[in-house]
Parts: C-alpha cells; sequence; structure tokens
C-alpha cells in the first residue's frame, strides 16, 4: 500500500470461529483487488486455539493483502477491541465482527459511500429505505436518536479513525461496550454523519448461539445509559436526546425482553440478576413502561397475522 492511505480498514478481533473467518476470507478474495490499495485488512487473533494463521496464510497465498496478528495470550475482548482501533491505518475503521460476513458486492458500494464525504460515523442499517440509500445527519443528537440502540451493534458501525485516535477507550474496560465510546466520540466531533440504507449487509447464519454470557440489562441498560450519560454530562449530547433514546430502546428492543424473559421465563443465554433493580435506577417509573409491557401481546398478535396473510 506504500504511503497511500487506504480509504477502509477492516479489523476483525476474533477468538476461534475459523469457519467463519474462512468464510469471511473466501468472501475477500473475491473482491481481493480492493485490498491493494483502498482497504486495509487486520486481523487480531485473541490467542486462539483454533489454527487461525494457517488459515490467512492460506488466503494470502491466493492473494489476499492481510495484516494478521496473534496475541501471546488472551487480553479479553474489550483490550483486543482497543487494538483493533489503535492499529488501523484507513481513513475509517471497521470494528467487524467475525461472522458478520458482507453479501457479495457490499464493499464496492461501501467504499463509494465513505468516498463521498468526510464522516464521522457512518452506520449500516440493516433496513432498506426506497426513497433513499443515505441519510446524512449534522445533529449528533438526531443522529443518535436515529439508530438507537443499534449504536451497540459493532459490525453496524464504521469510524472516521482521526477522530478516535486520542480516546481513552480503557476507561469503559469490563462493560462489553468498549466501541460505543468511540462510535460517540467520532459522531459527537464530526460536522456530518450518516446511515446508510442498503439493506442487510450481512450474509444470513450469524453465530446467534454464542449471544450471551452476560448481564444484559447490565450491559444494554446500566452500561450503555452510563457512557450516554458521560456524554451527555460534557454537553456532547443533551438530555432531551438521552430520553428519546431511552423510550424507543424500551418499547422496541428491552419490552421484549421483559416480556419474554422476566414474565414468561423462556429459555436464554443471558444473566437477569438485579433486573428490576438496573430498570428502576435507569427508567424510574414511566408511564409507556406499563403501556409497552400491556400492549406488547397486541403486537405480536398483529405481526403474525401479517406475515400470514404476506405469505399466502
Amino acid at each position: 500500500m506504500g504511503n497511500h492511505q487506504p480509504i477502509l480498514s477492516i479489523c476483525i478481533p476474533i477468538y476461534n470461529r475459523l469457519n467463519y473467518l474462512e468464510k469471511m476470507l473466501a468472501r475477500f478474495t473475491e473482491d481481493k483487488d480492493l485490498f491493494e490499495e483502498q482497504i486495509h485488512l487486520f486481523i487480531s487473533d485473541n490467542c486462539s486455539e483454533d489454527d487461525l494463521q494457517a488459515c490467512c496464510e492460506k488466503y494470502s497465498g491466493e492473494g489476499l493483502k492481510i495484516e494478521y496478528v496473534r496475541n501471546e495470550e488472551n487480553i479479553g475482548a474489550d483490550k483486543n477491541f482497543e487494538q483493533c482501533f489503535a492499529r488501523g491505518k484507513g481513513k475509517y475503521t471497521w470494528l467487524l465482527g467475525s461472522d458478520d460476513i458482507p453479501v457479495r458486492g457490499y464493499l464496492r458500494k461501501l467504499l463509494g459511500m465513505l468516498s463521498a464525504k468526510d464522516y464521522g460515523l457512518f452506520h449500516l442499517s440493516l433496513k432498506k429505505m426506497k426513497e433513499e440509500n443515505l441519510k446524512e445527519f449534522v445533529d449528533c443528537n438526531n443522529m443518535l436518536e436515529d439508530i438507537n440502540i443499534n449504536l451497540t451493534f459493532m459490525s453496524s458501525n464504521i469510524v472516521a479513525s482521526d477522530k478516535i485516535r486520542v480516546v481513552d477507550l480503557a476507561q469503559y474496560r469490563n462493560t462489553n461496550l468498549i466501541q460505543i465510546c468511540a462510535y460517540l466520540t467520532a459522531c459527537t466531533e464530526s460536522e456530518l454523519n450518516a446511515v446508510s440504507y442498503l439493506g442487510n449487509p450481512f450474509e444470513p447464519g450469524s453465530d446467534i448461539a454464542n449471544n450471551g454470557g452476560f448481564n444484559f440489562y447490565r450491559v444494554f441498560v446500566e452500561n450503555f445509559y452510563k457512557i450516554l450519560n458521560d456524554f451527555v454530562g460534557v454537553g456532547k449530547l443533551n438530555t432531551e436526546a438521552l430520553e428519546r433514546v431511552k423510550r424507543k430502546e424500551f418499547k422496541n428492543y428491552l419490552c421484549r425482553f421483559f416480556v419474554r424473559y422476566n414474565l414468561l421465563h423462556l429459555p436464554n443465554n443471558y444473566d437477569f440478576t438485579d433486573s428490576s433493580k438496573i430498570l428502576k435506577e435507569n427508567y424510574g417509573f414511566r408511564w409507556y413502561i406499563v403501556w409497552d409491557i400491556l400492549t406488547y401481546p397486541i403486537g405480536v398478535f398483529h405481526r403474525k397475522v401479517r406475515k400470514e396473510l404476506f405469505m399466502r
């Protein structure tokens, strides 16, 4: 790549998951010309038991440019994320989950959008819009309201590398959301941010079975709102935007989990210790909590009816 700065660094923090890395690199090899100058590919192997190095060497031999690093010990997910942010060489940095394999042809479309202007945070929506493929934001509060809880989906967020070089991510280790600080910093310190609506950018079949293993409400309520409140506290976000985020998150996300797992106790992989306490501390009593819980079954019924009618 010489002295030419790539447009995008794709940084993959990974532990094991050899089968997904194989699929990912096979997909990248289809567009290996992009990895000559436009894309920098960095793989941070967190001391895997799988032989990821051999996999990388295989695809390097097929002409795919890869920068591969294996940690001498497992440094934990958060530190591995930090390492990825620090090692990105592109104008933009994309932390990509190893099981989130871009659909065929997506990288070329993405590079075209990223090259058009200077964005701080570039969010990849899973939705496809008929009216527009790209929505730009000059107000970071509006951007945050729009993407809401999807800010926590690592693979859907790309950041301007120069905005996060001096960010102290270490203060959010052990939150399971260390990347949020980088995303919010890039968003709040940039004049322009954007959301793309090209449809789901990833192949079906992500590793859902590996989701969980942590305290759900501690991560997505306590930790998430702690980070947002820190940005409100220094004046980078406003309290009105935070309240609207909390409202939308409960309606579109938390309510479903509360009904299914707190009330109905359906099987899951999450820890719900202190869930009521965490919700009370972060929400208190808000009218919409009762309303959303009571009307949730109606919404489920309507969605099932619409699906059945659509499939006929």
